[in-house]
């Protein structure tokens, strides 16, 4: 491993590159614009932080694009539609088809990605080709020179825990090897209070959209760090974990809170008919604790 582990960086900072990815695919009709949601709130997130657009990579179907007007009824956000938001506060859009051969890695600048979309054991699921991305690219484009921070939303996560961290490598996880929901946006901005509903309408393509809660509870501790961390004398990422793992879950609990369930047994010539129900739960994780320890916020 090599010495960067021991080095203080900031997540939030210009001689970094931001890929914000979904692989979902048009043909997955409201995922396709949830997921696309969420990255919005990412990219909305980085330039809350300063982060100027040429150090910020979108990659989505872009076919998505073409309906995103019909799709948000013309809603803006400030002075522009939620299409030109996209296209305009970013360095480039990227087909999902396309990614792996038109993106190149600056192995001399740390990346930071961050996923929403499908995910299964093999990856990140591209729904436009039936394909994956798989650990293994994260792991041949590491490099010892620099950091790859990965930030992983989707279905089961776990599929990215076991990357080599002495490339420098560090994940955080959403959801090891169960499903990682989403929720309607409007519960989750009440931390924002009386202003939850103005809240809500800002960050959301359309009524209604649900909304992954990891990364909402990420967007929520990163842009309110000093309040919501105010005990943390340092603010690392895992500080950040620790709030967006804990808040996630509390979501769950509060807003989705349990599933029903019907348990019909056979015994002794008898029908049994137990009901109940099970709390929703998602196992999130870090990997490399170590380097995360010393990727700062503010």
């Amino acid at each position: 491993m090599s010495e960067i582990v021991d080095q203080e960086i900031k997540f939030f900072r210009n001689e970094c590159s931001y890929v914000l990815y979904s692989g979902t695919s048009i043909t997955e009709e409201e995922d396709a614009f949830r997921h696309l949601n969420d990255l919005f709130l990412m990219q909305f997130m980085l330039l809350n932080k300063g982060i100027v657009k040429e150090n910020i990579t979108l990659v989505f179907d872009i076919d998505i694009l073409k309906r995103m007007d019909e799709k948000t009824n013309l809603k803006k956000i400030g002075k522009v539609t939620f299409s030109q938001f996209l296209s305009t506060y970013s360095n480039s859009i990227i087909d999902i088809n396309n990614f792996q051969d038109e993106y190149t890695r600056d192995k001399d600048r740390d990346l930071i990605f961050i996923s929403s979309g499908h995910g299964a054991i093999h990856g990140l699921h591209n729904g436009k080709n039936n394909t994956y991305l798989s650990s293994d690219y994260f792991e041949d484009i590491a490099t010892s020179r620099s950091r790859t921070i990965l930030l992983m939303s989707q279905c089961i996560a776990g599929s990215f825990h076991h990357l080599d961290t002495r490339k420098n490598i560090c994940t955080i996880g959403a959801s090891e090897y169960q499903s990682s929901l989403s929720l309607d946006l409007l519960p989750l901005c009440r931390i924002f209070g009386d202003k939850a509903e103005d809240h809500a309408n800002m960050f959301s393509f359309f009524p209604g959209v649900a909304i992954n809660p990891f990364l909402f509870s990420f967007l929520c501790v990163s842009l309110y760090t000093n309040d919501l961390l105010k005990f943390n004398r340092k603010k690392s990422l895992i500080h950040i974990y620790k709030y967006t793992a804990s808040s996630t879950y509390n979501y769950l609990q509060n807003v989705q809170n349990k599933i029903d369930f019907e348990l019909i047994q056979h015994k002794d010539g008898k029908t049994y008919v137990r009901s109940g129900y099970m709390n929703v739960v998602q196992t999130p994780y870090l990997l490399n604790k170590i380097l995360a320890s010393n990727i700062l916020f503010d």
